[in-house]
């Protein structure tokens, strides 16, 4: 699996919902570009081929964004 924002493979596994013992859903979470997602999200959310491109990110003018909500110290 990779990040639908950025490209980079192998998200970090957040959470996982179960039902009657069976995984239904993840949250993944992108240690590249900071991404969340829900694995049973809509496809135009979080597969690259059928999301907007208006919101990919480029990873190597992540140094350049703005900070938004600073780390917790």
């Amino acid at each position: 699996m990779t990040c639908p924002r950025c490209g980079a493979s192998s998200p970090r596994i957040d959470y996982e919902g179960t039902e009657g013992g069976s995984v239904v859903w993840r949250v993944l979470f992108c240690q590249t570009c900071h991404y969340t997602w829900r694995s049973n999200e809509p496809a135009q959310t979080i597969d690259a081929a059928a999301r907007d491109h208006f919101f990919d990110i480029d990873t190597s003018a992540l140094d350049g964004l703005p900070i938004v909500l600073p780390p917790r110290d």
